[in-house]
């Protein structure tokens, strides 16, 4: 545990995950989609749209209050923002992470676990190792989280 919002946990295959409960976390894996039938093509790299983007949203009136920090993902971006604690059920940090393009997978599964998550280790696939099975807590290890 960091602190009383925020925890370090594995995931399924091993790779350490920052689990926040109110620090909002985006991410971002494909550009939003523009343009029209006759706009000219745009040949730039997908990430360039996407801190494009994010850049952009984040100089408009409607979000200057608030601190980006934006990351280098492997198919895109993770956006760290500060200057609010947010709520991933509430309607508006869903409207935020939309406008964002966040990954719609990503927004649901934080509005179902109450919380904002990040990998902070790399998948092992993606570094040729077997990944790491995570089994715990179980019944065989004698800890099992309940309703205290």
């Amino acid at each position: 545990m960091i602190d009383d919002h925020s925890a370090i946990t594995r995931n399924r295959y091993g790779a350490q995950v920052l689990n926040a409960e109110n620090l909002m976390i985006l991410d971002i894996d494909k550009p939003r989609a523009t343009g029209g039938l006759f706009k000219k093509k745009d040949t730039r790299p997908p990430k360039d749209h996407i801190f494009d983007m994010v850049r952009n949203l984040a100089a408009s009136a409607k979000y200057k209050d608030y601190g980006f920090r934006t990351y280098e993902t492997y198919q895109g971006a993770r956006v760290i923002v500060l200057g609010k604690s947010f709520d991933p059920r509430n309607s508006e940090t869903r409207r935020m992470m939309d406008e964002f393009n966040c990954d719609p997978l990503y927004t649901t599964l934080c509005n179902k676990q109450g919380c904002f998550r990040a990998r902070l280790t790399p998948k092992p696939y993606r570094m040729k190792m077997h990944p790491y099975k995570v089994n715990f807590p179980s019944a065989e290890t004698g800890v099992i989280f309940g309703n205290d």
